[in-house]
C-alpha cells in the first residue's frame, strides 16, 4: 500500500473514518515545514471544498456529523501549524483569526468557530513570534463572554513573549474582564513581565477580586516582584 501524499493527509483530517484523522495528524505533524503550504490552505478548507470539482458530487449528500468534521479541519491546520513552529504560518494564522472575528458568531456553528479562533491564538502562542502581538492584543480585548478561554490564552501568549506593550490591556482585563479564567491568566502575565510599577495593581487584585483564584494569582506575581 502506497504512503498517502501530503494532500491526501490534509484530506483525511476530514474523514470519517476515526482512526484515519490521528493518523493523519501524526504524519503531517513528522512532514514538519513540507506540510506548511498545505496546512495553511487548509486553515480555509471549507471554502477549498466548495470551489474544486472533486468534491462537489460529495457535497451534496453529506449528513451534518461530516460537515461538523470538515469545518474542524481549520482548527486541526492551526494546531499542527503551531506544532510545527515554521513562521511563515503566523501571517496567514493572524488573517484567519481576524476573518473569523469579523464574521461575528454563526449561531449554527459557533462552537466551531470558538475552537478555531482558540486553535488559532494556541497556534501563535506556541510560534511566539512577536509579529502576532497586535492580534493577541485584539483577542484580548474582546468582551464575548463565550471566548473566555481564548482571551486566556491571548494573555498566556502575552506573557510568554514579554509583552510589555501591552500592559495597559493587561491592566483593563485584570480590573475589568468579568472572567475569573481571564483575570486569573492576565495576573499571571503581569508577573512573567516583572515590572515593579505593576504591583500597586496587582495589590489591587490581591485585596479586591471577589475571586479566591484570581487572588492567589495576583498575590504570587505580586511576590516576584517585591
Amino acid at each position: 500500500m502506497s504512503k498517502p501524499t501530503l494532500e491526501e493527509l490534509i484530506d483525511q483530517l476530514d474523514s470519517d473514518e476515526p482512526e484515519l484523522r490521528p493518523r493523519a495528524r501524526s504524519a503531517l505533524l513528522e512532514a514538519g515545514s513540507q506540510a506548511t503550504p498545505l496546512l495553511i490552505g487548509a486553515l480555509n478548507y471549507e471554502q477549498k471544498r466548495k470551489s474544486e470539482p472533486r468534491f462537489l458530487g460529495r457535497l451534496e449528500r453529506e449528513t451534518r456529523e461530516e460537515i461538523e468534521l470538515a469545518a474542524n479541519v481549520p482548527a486541526d491546520a492551526a494546531l499542527l501549524l503551531g506544532e510545527i513552529g515554521d513562521r511563515r504560518a503566523v501571517e496567514p494564522l493572524m488573517a484567519k483569526l481576524r476573518g473569523l472575528q469579523e464574521a461575528g458568531v454563526r449561531a449554527e456553528r459557533a462552537w466551531l468557530d470558538k475552537q478555531a479562533r482558540w486553535a488559532c491564538v494556541r497556534a501563535l502562542r506556541t510560534i511566539g513570534d512577536q509579529a502576532a502581538l497586535p492580534v493577541l492584543v485584539e483577542v484580548l480585548g474582546s468582551d464575548d463572554e463565550d471566548e473566555t478561554v481564548v482571551r486566556a490564552d491571548a494573555a498566556s501568549a502575552l506573557g510568554e513573549m514579554r509583552a510589555s506593550g501591552a500592559i495597559p490591556i493587561l491592566l483593563d482585563r485584570l480590573a475589568n474582564d468579568p472572567s475569573p479564567l481571564v483575570r486569573k491568566s492576565v495576573a499571571n502575565t503581569l508577573g512573567e513581565l516583572d515590572h515593579e510599577e505593576l504591583a500597586p495593581q496587582l495589590l489591587r487584585a490581591l485585596v479586591n477580586d471577589e475571586d479566591e483564584v484570581v487572588r492567589a494569582a495576583a498575590g504570587e506575581s505580586l511576590a516576584r516582584l517585591t
